[in-house]
């Protein structure tokens, strides 16, 4: 899922889960940009991706901020060790993701608490990597998993885009 509409400054918290067994990525995508038209050559998709994953996929540490997750460009931004193991089998986290123009700052909590945990924090701006640049302005933001059937992104708390962009 990536939202129809598109913000600067934006603030948004949802939970992650899934009721699988498996032990792969849950995310959100912190923005969402594309170049040129879509079907025409040159298009091109670009992501910020909150990760979170029990140990089967990057990032291993178990949460963790990438542009591009899992394309040949990727990079990562940060990762921080939330004592990933097993797999998901209805473990819960929740997310928060704050946008203010060039400045970012994504936190969760530890898994299966609800309560944001400040040692996770991962907080950069535009200006720390070149290819961060195309995200300064207005972006989408969105959901998403890897290899991980049964994903649920529950109770999101979103501002700064209008009520009809999140559903």
């Amino acid at each position: 899922f990536i939202s129809d509409e598109a913000s600067d400054t934006y603030t948004h918290e949802v939970t992650l889960t899934s009721d699988q067994s498996d032990n792969d990525t849950v995310a959100v995508v912190m923005a969402f940009v594309a170049e040129g038209s879509f079907g025409e050559p040159g298009y091109r998709e670009h992501t910020l991706t909150a990760t979170v994953t029990t140990g089967g996929t990057p990032s291993r540490q178990g949460w963790g901020v990438y542009y591009n997750y899992l394309q040949a460009d990727q990079q990562l931004i940060q990762e921080i060790n939330i004592s990933p193991s097993g797999g998901w089998n209805n473990k819960t986290v929740r997310v928060r993701i704050e946008k203010n123009g060039k400045n970012w700052s994504a936190q969760t909590s530890q898994f299966n608490s609800l309560t944001i945990d400040p040692d996770t924090e991962i907080t950069f701006s535009t200006d720390d990597l070149a290819v961060l640049n195309r995200f300064e302005g207005e972006v989408k933001y969105g959901y998403g998993a890897y290899s991980q059937g049964g994903a649920s992104f529950l109770n999101p708390v979103v501002s700064g885009f209008s009520p009809s962009s999140v559903y």
